[in-house]
């Protein structure tokens, strides 16, 4: 920018900036009336006349400076500035083909300053000079407060005052007309504005005297700050009604800058910049945007530099300031590390709108060897927020956007894999008892600087604390991984995992968590016939339970023995021990033994019902026909068994739960065929993902 063409005293507005836009339309609303309605009294004898002409342009004048500023000489109309403009979307400047005024506000406002100087001034101003849409914002309000004064002035047809005093008030009170005047009105004003008729000099003192009322009367606070961040971080602790900007809006401007507003348009730093604006632009509500920016800046600080950002705006814009500017990066190389810089951040900004929490709709324009496992691993890991893990995710994510046409196949793969490996290190980790906070600080340590036995190699992209990874690989993943469940998670191998989670209470308090692992346990498996109702692994292919269009279906978890004690019905002295003995351990009703997968509303009806109704229902579904399934139906209803009307709704659906098949046959759910079956279940959780961790099966 040609500091030569810039108006004096030029002002970065932090806040504020409704308040003042609001005080410029309503000004150059007073100066389009007021103009307009002076020109028709021009030339007039009477001295009254005479008078409020003088004053309808002394504060015409007044008004014009608060919108314009007359820079003396340019280009046609490009000698008067708006007073208003955007940063880095507009650009002051007397020469035409230098001028910007893209913004609605600043279009506008240049637009009335040609409006005013051209052909059809005595119209009234309606935005039409100006480039903005006629559905913009600015022209709508502008319209609301035109229709406004009109209204408070009496400037409509019924000429009456909502809310000023009536000019026959004005006129008693001498006090009032100095105030806002300076002076009293001459006696043939008086007269004029006491007797009817004369609308339209009524109508322009009105106008005057609410002008002056403004200018005089209405007071702005100017606060000035010694820099940028001391403005915002003023703004935050002072503001309580406003919408303060998030850190990425306050960032942009900052790049406009580097690059420079000629040569932003089109750049390839707006490339980059868009995708973040056009993944913010759908929270409308301020809160919803500084939710969503928080959560795209946390990880992508993660992920950038292994930084833990914290949702403080003033923190977020300081990172984003100090990292964009690289000053500890020689100046050859700095262009080139902010674009990178940028490309990571959009590509974070695309991670998280593209694939969290979208369901099937994730991934959409990528191509996996097993799409169906990627789904399921990323509906878990979004329902269960574990977006500690973005941060590794994007890295992986970023080197597909990357990847050339011949390595696009690979670097798809790797994020396969990544995520595979995140989902199976989650499942053993919280599996096992461990907490999300311990989970949280070992991914902090992998991104900031990597751990000290595998190298130091840090898994951000430019660590600040340690080596980056020549080559970002899943495997390094796996073992770093592998490398935190041994030495913090305690889980070596496949016992230490079945002994820490065969009596974990998983239900309590992980629920999304556990209904993956019920998938997992049941995945590719078979009737045990050497251990009635248990499970063991079959055949590829023979149950598949990890898989999207299973993990998509209405199963819910089901506790066998129901989590509150059913009211004890007449039944055998043995059954009700077996109940009994579990329920004096509060643990092994929550956990993995006791429960399986059911229909929604099979688990509804199921309630509270004993054992020995349970397993006849069961029986009933895991038949594999529809023959079979009329054929148990029939039975268990013979054996004086009420059977829910779901259930026989489930049998016309022709819908077969293989993994029910083994447990109806247990005779009796006690505490030991519990325990034995959670630790089988564990032993197959770990048969199907472990591998997920590069972990072979024992």
């Amino acid at each position: 920018v040609d500091k030569a063409q810039l108006p004096g005293n030029v002002r970065s507005v932090i806040d504020g900036q409704q308040r003042l836009t609001t005080i410029l339309l309503i000004n150059v609303n007073l100066h389009d009336e007021i103009r307009r309605r002076k020109d028709k009294i021009q030339g007039e004898e009477e001295e009254a006349f005479k008078w409020l002409y003088r004053k309808a342009i002394e504060v015409e004048k007044r008004l014009q400076i608060t919108f314009e500023q007359d820079m003396v000489w340019g280009e046609g109309d490009y000698q008067w500035y708006p007073c208003i403009i955007r940063a880095y979307a507009d650009q002051w400047s007397r020469l035409e083909d230098e001028a910007k005024y893209k913004s609605p506000l600043a279009a506008f406002v240049h637009g009335y300053s040609r409006h005013i100087r051209g052909d059809d001034s005595k119209k009234l101003y309606k935005g039409e000079n100006s480039s903005v849409e006629k559905s913009n914002i600015v022209l709508t309000n502008y319209g609301v407060i035109r229709g406004q004064l009109r209204q408070l002035l009496g400037l409509d047809e019924n000429n009456q005052s909502l809310s000023m005093l009536s000019l026959k008030e004005v006129t008693k009170n001498v006090k009032f007309q100095e105030t806002i005047l300076r002076g009293e009105f001459p006696e043939d004003v008086c007269s004029i504005l006491l007797n009817e008729g004369n609308v339209d000099f009524k109508q322009l003192i009105g106008l005057v005297l609410f002008a002056n009322f403004l200018m005089d009367r209405v007071a702005v606070t100017l606060v000035t700050a010694n820099n940028e961040d001391y403005a915002f971080d003023m703004f935050e602790s002072l503001n309580t009604t406003g919408e303060p900007l998030t850190a990425f809006e306050t960032f942009k401007p900052k790049v406009i800058e580097t690059v420079g507003l000629s040569e932003y348009e089109g750049s390839p730093s707006q490339t980059l910049i868009k995708p973040i604006e056009n993944y913010l632009r759908k929270f409308n509500k301020a809160d919803d945007r500084h939710t969503e920016t928080s959560r795209f800046l946390i990880p992508f600080a993660l992920a950038e530099t292994g930084k833990k950002l914290l949702k403080r705006h003033s923190e977020q814009r300081g990172y984003l300031r100090s990292q964009y500017d690289k000053g500890n990066v020689p100046s050859e190389r700095q262009s080139e590390e902010r674009y990178k810089f940028l490309e990571h951040m959009s590509h974070t900004a695309m991670f998280i709108e593209d694939t969290w929490k979208k369901g099937d709709k994730a991934f959409e324009s990528m191509t996996f060897s097993n799409k169906n496992v990627v789904l399921m691993c990323m509906d878990l890991l979004g329902k269960v927020n574990h977006e500690i893990a973005i941060g590794s995710l994007v890295r992986f994510y970023s080197h597909v956007q990357l990847a050339s046409s011949d390595k696009q196949d690979a670097a798809v793969l790797e994020l396969e894999k990544a995520i595979k490996t995140i989902t199976a290190f989650f499942a053993f980790w919280r599996g096992s008892g461990k907490t999300t906070g311990e989970l949280a600080a070992q991914y902090r340590e992998l991104m900031e600087k990597g751990f000290e036995q595998l190298g130091n190699q840090a898994f951000c992209r430019c660590s600040e604390n340690g080596e980056p990874l020549t080559v970002l690989t899943a495997d390094r993943l796996q073992e770093a991984l592998r490398y935190v469940l041994k030495e913090e998670g305690k889980i070596n191998c496949k016992e230490d995992w079945i002994t820490l989670s065969f009596t974990e209470p998983v239900y309590k308090d992980r629920k999304v968590l556990t209904r993956f692992l019920l998938f997992a346990a049941m995945h590719d498996t078979t009737e045990d016939n050497t251990e009635p109702g248990l499970r063991s692994p079959g055949l590829r292919g023979v149950l598949d339970m990890l898989s999207w269009e299973k993990w998509d279906e209405d199963l819910e978890i089901e506790h066998v023995a129901p989590q509150q004690k059913p009211e004890q019905p007449e039944a055998a002295e043995e059954q009700i021990n077996s109940e009994e003995d579990i329920y004096g351990k509060p643990n092994l009703i929550d956990c993995l033994g006791n429960l399986t997968l059911l229909p929604k509303a099979e688990n509804v009806s199921f309630g509270n019902s004993q054992w020995s109704r349970k397993k006849e229902l069961y029986y009933i579904l895991s038949a594999d026909t529809t023959e079979k399934q009329q054929e148990r139906l029939e039975e268990v209803k013979n054996r004086q068994i009420v059977v829910p009307d779901t259930t026989e709704s489930l049998i016309l659906e022709r819908k077969y739960y293989r993994h029910l098949s083994a447990i109806y046959k247990v005779s009796k759910w006690d505490v030991e065929f519990v325990q034995k079956r959670s630790k089988r279940l564990a032993e197959l959780i770990w048969t199907n993902i472990a591998p997920w961790l590069g972990i072979e099966n024992q």
